[in-house]
């Protein structure tokens, strides 16, 4: 059992990122209203680009830092034109059906 525990936490303190740097945690919905269970929740710094599948249609968002503002992109690579779909004030629920992928920025 200790050996279970021990191999649990270093792996997710190898998988977790630190508090420090981190600017927004996403859960991903197949439904635009994010209704149900969702993923789990993922860890993204500013610049980072996070992919959205196919089945990704609502997002929840979380900031860890005010001021940062969340973009959404046509494509798979956070490239092209952007639309910003909330920031820090704005949390919650966001309806990313149809788009390819997302990235905090504008941070301070």
């Amino acid at each position: 059992m200790l050996l279970k525990t021990l191999i649990s936490t270093t792996i997710a303190a190898l998988l977790i990122p630190p508090a420090m740097g981190k600017f927004m945690t996403l859960k991903k919905h197949p439904k635009t209203t994010c209704s149900g269970k969702g993923g789990p929740w993922r860890h993204y710094n500013e610049d980072v680009c996070a992919v959205l599948s196919d089945t990704d249609h609502g997002i929840t968002a979380s900031y860890t830092n005010s001021g940062c503002t969340l973009y959404a992109y046509g494509s798979k690579d956070c490239t092209g034109s952007r639309i910003s779909i909330g920031d820090d004030r704005d949390q919650g629920c966001k309806n990313v059906y149809g788009k390819g992928s997302v990235m905090v920025d504008n941070c301070p």
